[in-house]
């Protein structure tokens, strides 16, 4: 019996792709680009950090995180780009996306969601309802097309005026002033409004 337990504990596999993957992202990425900005003498650096959601075609181990370049198509407002390949929401992305990890009760608990989530009574909401009627399509693709406007209009201001702020965003402080006062740096993901890292 005790064999057979043994045998069946051994049967999980931990992968540490996403941890390697961190620590490669800061290695190669976020630690050099942070260095650089503390050691320039310029005062007009700016420093964020890409962390929207995102899917790329063929890569399932970037899917729901940021990999390098994922970006590109918000800089640009290529809406039909990040709708058909890069939104997290998209038909494509939804037919790659990852199965989850298989843990004790994994049955038990999609179950319980299944019945939280769905009622049969048409006079109790659904949770999904529940949540469209007070945030409306935040969590759809409007987050999408915000996060592009606001990228699009920071970039292409950085390089007219060598400043990403523009009339109507949230203000960006260089990374000499972030520093001083102790800011984080300016984080992009959806969770907490295109603003700073909590």
């Amino acid at each position: 019996q005790r064999a057979k337990l043994l045998k069946e504990a051994a049967k999980v596999v931990v992968d540490y792709r996403p941890v390697m993957s961190q620590i490669i992202d800061d290695y190669l990425f976020r630690c050099p680009s942070l260095h650089f900005a503390d050691l320039s003498e310029s005062q007009n650096i700016y420093v964020y950090r890409f962390s929207q959601p995102t899917h790329i075609p063929g890569y399932k181990e970037c899917w729901g995180k940021s990999c390098h370049t994922a970006e590109l198509p918000y800089v640009f407002e290529a809406m039909d780009v990040i709708r058909s390949n890069y939104s997290t929401l998209s038909n494509l992305a939804q037919t790659e996306h990852p199965k989850p990890p298989e843990y004790p009760f994994t049955d038990a608990m999609e179950n319980l969601a299944r019945n939280i989530t769905t009622s049969p009574s048409p006079e109790v909401p659904s949770f999904g309802d529940v949540i469209k009627k007070f945030f409306g399509n935040y969590f759809s693709d409007d987050a999408d097309l915000e996060l592009a406007h606001d990228m699009a209009e920071r970039w292409a201001n950085f390089a007219k005026t060598g400043d990403p702020n523009y009339e109507g965003g949230i203000k960006w402080n260089p990374w000499k002033f972030s520093q001083t006062e102790k800011e984080d740096p300016v984080v992009y993901t959806q969770e907490n409004g295109w603003g700073y890292e909590d």
